[in-house]
């Protein structure tokens, strides 16, 4: 047996193995695309983080919002749920506005959406013991 011949008598050529899988250039490929995307990434950290508008001015609403939050539970608990009541209506109306145009509207099915608006059941349309425990329990 010269070994280019099987054991049944068909002959193998040994040499057309690698014309019929080019591993080491795909593979030799795959090593450049990886060192040209970790440079990009290393070329994307090493410069300054660019913090948007957008970010400045969610960071500064929501600091403003506990701060508002607070001082009106702590001093002035009866004009609490006017409050929410605006905030809620005015955040949920933005995101489904938002999520409307983004076709992402069945997302608001989510718990969170749910008991937001429970809360605002609760406190204006059917405040029973049974529903603020309810409220109660999703909020804990």
């Amino acid at each position: 047996m010269d070994g280019d011949e099987d054991f049944e008598g068909v002959m193998l050529d040994l040499s057309s193995i690698h014309d019929l899988l080019p591993v080491e250039s795909i593979a030799r490929e795959k090593i450049n695309l990886t060192k040209i995307a970790i440079q990009r990434m290393k070329n994307r950290f090493q410069t300054e983080p660019m913090i948007k508008l957008k970010d400045k001015l969610s960071f500064v609403i929501g600091i403003v919002n506990v701060f508002v939050t607070a001082t009106l539970l702590s001093g002035y608990p009866q004009r609490y749920p006017l409050f929410y009541t605006l905030k809620a209506l005015l955040l949920l109306t933005l995101r489904f506005l938002l999520y409307r145009k983004k076709k992402f509207h069945y997302f608001l099915f989510d718990f969170c959406y749910f008991a937001n608006i429970l809360n605002l059941i609760y406190l204006y349309l059917s405040p029973s013991l049974i529903l603020f425990q309810i409220c109660f329990s999703f909020s804990v």
